[in-house]
């Protein structure tokens, strides 16, 4: 890929498999694999770094000093496979670094602090890492019916290893921003280094006054309950466990395809209590 500055960019990885089946002796096909190397975004030299205008505004700024995206990816695996070939296990270790990645955000005008424009900036590092499971099998319930079945696990983990960025953006140790919309609800993001990704934020409150309203806890103690300073962390929205199980069953002409899927470690907001319970007119006109 170009780069911005007209560069060729290189991404360089290794990926091997060895059959050690004579080794570890546990039946049937044996392997071990190994696969290290880095993956990355670039700008561009007429994408995300240039100045971008419509309808005579500007949308874009631009920033010639944008650098490439870059993910280093680790994995090692072990493979097994009976000797029938219908039965078969893959696991498997990986992490992965994510580090200068591609952020747009808006400008700060130092004379009067007000937003001047979106530019495109590299900032963080974060770490991803887990485990990841796979179980095949293939065979007969009877001499009519046949079944084969796949189960795919995944755990993930995260940590925010930094939030710097280049001159342009610096995140310090603690950023909030509104990262994603729920029916047009903003819901709050929370990085924090050494905190995972995902952190969701929001107030918390005990009970209500005679009005009808929360009584938003002050966390901070500034005496100005509810505003983003009193944002507490309250769930994470990533899964630290995802799942799914495939099955088909099969009788001459007839089959049928079951499928279950899970996620566990995460926390669902409810979107009827967000519309339905009494809300904060000062903070928003909905519950968040």
């Amino acid at each position: 890929a170009v780069h911005a500055s007209n560069r060729t960019q290189h991404f360089p990885w290794i990926d091997s498999r060895v059959n050690v089946s004579r080794l570890i002796g546990f039946g049937g096909s044996n392997f071990i694999s190994f696969s290290h190397g880095k993956s990355g975004l670039t700008p561009y030299t007429e994408g995300l770094s240039s100045r971008y205008e419509e309808d005579g505004f500007v949308q874009r700024l631009a920033n010639s000093s944008l650098q490439n995206e870059v993910v280093k990816n680790t994995e090692i695996g072990l493979d097994w496979e009976s000797s029938g070939k219908n039965f078969g296990i893959e696991l498997s270790w990986y992490c992965k670094t994510a580090s200068k990645m591609l952020s747009e955000h808006y400008m700060v005008n130092e004379l009067d602090n007000s937003l001047s424009g979106r530019m495109y900036s590299n900032f963080g590092k974060l770490n991803n890492r887990g485990i990841e499971l796979s179980i095949n099998y293939e065979g007969n319930i009877t001499e009519r019916v046949q079944w084969s079945s796949a189960l795919v696990a995944t755990t993930f983990s995260s940590e925010w290893k930094s939030l710097t960025g280049d001159n342009k953006l610096n995140l310090d140790s603690t950023y909030q921003g509104l990262v994603f919309y729920l029916a047009s609800i903003p819901t709050t993001n929370f990085f924090q280094e050494n905190e995972s990704f995902g952190t969701l934020t929001a107030l918390k409150a005990n009970g209500y006054d005679a009005q009808g309203n929360w009584n938003i806890v002050d966390s901070n103690g500034d005496g100005l309950a509810g505003d983003y300073d009193d944002l507490q962390i309250v769930g994470q929205g990533v899964p630290r466990l995802t799942f799914g199980w495939m099955n088909n069953f099969k009788m001459n002409r007839l089959g049928l395809r079951l499928l279950i899927t899970g996620a566990f470690g995460h926390s669902l907001f409810n979107e009827t209590a967000i519309f339905q319970q009494p809300n904060l007119s000062w903070f928003s006109q909905m519950n968040f």
